[in-house]
């Protein structure tokens, strides 16, 4: 007991620290992790049971959300999301504690969607909606709004499935579009939760009605940063949208709570952009994939008696803008004589954790001619690899607004253990290299099952057969052109058809 007694005090204290780089406290905290994983169950649950019931509900968030974060533990980041249900928080605090989640928590399906509808709760005592409910008989049959959480350049790729939809929408079906942007972007309470991230915005949209051409197609809306004050912008939104009387609102992927409100009065249709069921109250869930686990029965098990779950028989297409870029390996700063390994994400410094360094490791061991080059994320990530099996085999190249043009100068696209990464992948096979991926999980999904290994050990034999294998590389290599060989204009002209389809048929069985 003493012992325990002991690491709880020390992790309190280093949660509660400032650390002078993040090394230091990456060390610190590993230490604590290792310690821990050395428990037995009983003194885990020991360890965990303290904290919940000796801190007050926002300390022990605090502390779990800090734990979540800095620990490769699952235990913990249950424990964080059972403490945020505790919690008692306006719209604002309780949406961006549900981004917080969204990022760096896996699975929690369930709690993630009660507290979702807790916090929709708390948006709708602010706002008020009560708008009488829009009969689907005498909605605008060619009206669409479609909600986002964000609205960046063309490379971002929600920012350009957004726009493609809205696109295809308009230009090939006739429909009249109106877009709102709501993203997550507000700050938490320092004392409260440790915030790594928030949703970016384009800043000129701030304030100002959208007006944004997209392949010569005009497309209006208005974007609404989460502030103390944006519950009046709020309340414009839900009036606009009622009085435009669209035939159904597109919700694409929004972590904003308040979106949910919506579906008060018309119908509210649920887009992912992953395989996982939408967090979301509304109506026609939208499902690109089925999931082959225990995911899938949490899924049913949260059906509200007025969900359905839409499962989509083709996949959504990839869509990429060719690069008009012509980068070097030499003006990268990359080796030219290696075979070039991209690992690419915009949250690295979570994703990357000790199974992956040690993957990376096994690989170098046994094909050193191989060096791995990190794309994405916004902090330094060179301090993850200090084993000196690492040393002249690890670039970092950060954020990288024209991705396919990087890929060109690489030979393949590794995507370790983690739900995204599915864009990033298909654009990988558009630019021509090859991708290696486990089962389950986006880039599996958009990808295809010829791309996937089943485990981190069958990774490591295909990573060192690609670098060595000539015959073996070449024939992937031309499998992957293939891939950015397919017309996907035409492809996503026949997803949203039948995504409309889908749609229609729901409504008009519930008229």
């Amino acid at each position: 007991m003493n012992e325990v007694l002991v690491w709880v005090k020390t992790a309190v204290r280093l949660c509660m620290s400032e650390f002078e780089t993040d090394e230091e406290e990456r060390d610190n905290f590993a230490k604590m992790e290792q310690l821990y994983n050395q428990y037995t169950d009983a003194e885990q649950r020991q360890i965990r049971k303290i904290i919940k019931t000796q801190f007050e509900v926002n300390d022990k968030i605090y502390i779990f959300s800090v734990l979540a974060q800095r620990m490769e533990i699952e235990d913990f980041q249950g424990d964080f999301m059972e403490s945020i249900l505790e919690g008692s928080f306006d719209g604002y605090t309780g949406s961006m504690l549900e981004w917080v989640s969204l990022v760096h928590v896996k699975g929690e399906y369930r709690r993630k969607r009660i507290f979702h509808k807790k916090n929709m709760e708390q948006f709708n005592k602010m706002l008020g909606i009560d708008y009488p409910y829009l009969p689907i008989k005498q909605r605008n049959r060619k009206r669409i709004v479609i909600v986002a959480g964000q609205l960046l350049n063309i490379l971002h790729a929600p920012t350009r499935v957004l726009l493609n939809i809205a696109y295809v929408l308009q230009e090939c079906f006739g429909y009249e579009v109106l877009l709102f942007i709501c993203p997550s972007n507000a700050g938490l309470p320092a004392d409260l939760c440790l915030q790594t991230s928030r949703e970016n915005v384009y800043k000129d949209f701030d304030d100002m009605p959208i007006q944004i051409t997209y392949r010569e197609a005009e497309f209006k809306g208005y974007q609404i940063s989460m502030t103390p004050w944006s519950h009046k912008e709020y309340s414009m939104m839900f009036w606009m949208i009622y009085v435009w009387n669209p035939m159904f609102v597109l919700d694409m992927n929004t972590a904003n709570a308040v979106v949910g409100l919506a579906g008060k009065y018309t119908t509210l249709v649920s887009f992912p952009m992953s395989t996982a069921c939408p967090i979301s109250e509304g109506e026609i869930l939208i499902r690109n994939g089925r999931k082959e686990d225990i995911a899938e029965e949490e899924y049913i098990a949260m059906l509200g008696e007025h969900q359905v779950q839409l499962f989509m028989e083709e996949n959504f297409p990839v869509l990429v803008e060719a690069s008009q870029s012509n980068f070097t390996r030499e003006a990268l700063g990359l080796p030219t004589a290696q075979f070039l390994v991209a690992v690419v994400g915009n949250r690295l410094e979570e994703e990357i954790n000790k199974e992956l360094i040690d993957v990376m490791k096994k690989i170098l061991e046994e094909t050193q001619n191989i060096s791995f080059v990190m794309i994405g994320g916004y902090r330094e990530i060179k301090d993850y690899f200090v084993d000196e099996v690492f040393n002249g085999h690890v670039y970092e190249l950060g954020y990288c607004v024209d991705l396919v043009g990087i890929y060109k100068t690489l030979d393949l696209f590794l995507n370790p253990e983690r739900t995204g990464g599915g864009f990033s992948g298909g654009m990988a096979l558009y630019a021509g290299i090859p991708v290696v991926t486990l089962p389950e999980c986006d880039v599996a999904y958009n990808c295809g099952e010829e791309w996937v290994v089943q485990n981190y050990d069958e990774m490591i034999k295909i990573v060192s057969r690609y670098a060595n294998d000539n015959d073996f590389y070449n024939e992937k290599v031309r499998q992957a052109q293939k891939y950015g060989e397919t017309n996907v204009q035409e492809r996503l002209v026949h997803y949203v058809e039948k995504l409309l389809e889908g749609i229609y048929k729901v409504l008009e069985e519930r008229e």
